[in-house]
């Protein structure tokens, strides 16, 4: 499976819901992207609302993404942090 594709499918993962709206995410490799990305690797943060914040850690890890914040309590809530294989910021938190 390539690293876009098993991105993709953590974020599938989340199983995100909304009722009202729709969203949608494309996911290139930086390497392969046209016209070519000029950014390096954690020039962004894609943030993750999750009703479980330490049972998606432990998915991820087990998935082999590199978790590069351990679950936090912070002001706006318990989050981690984990990074894609390009190395841009995968935020996934519960509002608290």
């Amino acid at each position: 499976m390539s690293r876009s594709a098993r991105l993709l499918d953590l974020i599938q993962a989340l199983r995100c819901r909304r009722t009202a709206t729709t969203a949608s995410l494309g996911l290139w490799s930086r390497h392969t992207v046209e016209p070519a990305a000029m950014a390096s690797g954690g020039a962004a943060e894609l943030a993750f609302m999750a009703d479980d914040v330490d049972a998606v850690r432990a998915d991820w890890l087990a998935r082999g993404l590199p978790v590069i914040q351990p679950p936090t309590d912070m002001d706006f809530g318990r989050c981690f942090t984990a990074a894609d294989p390009d190395g841009h910021r995968l935020r996934v938190f519960k509002p608290g």
